[in-house]
Parts: structure tokens; sequence; C-alpha cells
């Protein structure tokens, strides 16, 4: 994983591609605010990646990825398993890139 500034990576450590695959799981997970956490963890490099090819900025890149676990933590009881937890994050980071003006 690439270093990032303000020691990043220290806080988290991150993986990609961890998607709830059981009904049965994903409903455990809307209950449990450590597997959200673990979850936001495993996909980090690969949110953060993304937002930096959105901003092209280190800061611009952590603040929207801020803004969308913020945003994911407050509506993930409505997570819908059928999509891909990694592709749902995205889909708020590039909600979130659009209202603050970068091109998706």
């Amino acid at each position: 994983s690439t270093q990032r500034q303000g020691g990043w990576d220290d806080r988290f450590n991150a993986g990609i591609n961890v998607i709830p695959k059981q009904r049965e799981r994903a409903m455990r997970l809307k209950t449990n605010p450590t597997d959200f956490e673990r979850l936001a963890r495993e996909n980090m490099d690969a949110l953060y990646s993304k937002a930096l090819r959105i901003t092209h900025n280190a800061p611009n890149a952590e603040n929207l990825v801020q803004s969308t676990y913020s945003r994911a933590y407050q509506i993930f009881p409505s997570f819908d398993e059928s999509v891909a937890f990694q592709e749902w994050l995205f889909q708020i980071l590039e909600s979130f890139s659009r209202e603050y003006g970068f091109a998706v």
C-alpha cells in the first residue's frame, strides 16, 4: 500500500473487494458498527485511489473519502446486499464528487 500524507495508512489498514455474499451476513452487518468499520477499512485503498483520480489532490481526496464514509455509515441500514459494498461506496463517492464540483 502506498504511504499517504498525514499517516493516512496508519489510520486505515486497507484491502479491497470484500463483499457481503449472503443475505444473513448483510443483515448482521447492518446492525454491527464493528463490521461496518472493518468493511470500511478493507475498502479504504480502493476508495482513496478513486477519490485521488477524481480530485488530483490528496487533501481533497481525503475530504471526499471522509464525507463518503460519514454518509455510508448514516445510511448503512439501507445498504442493499445485492450490490457489492465497494460499488456502493463508489456510488456515494461519485455523488459527493459531483456535489463538490468534480467531474466524475
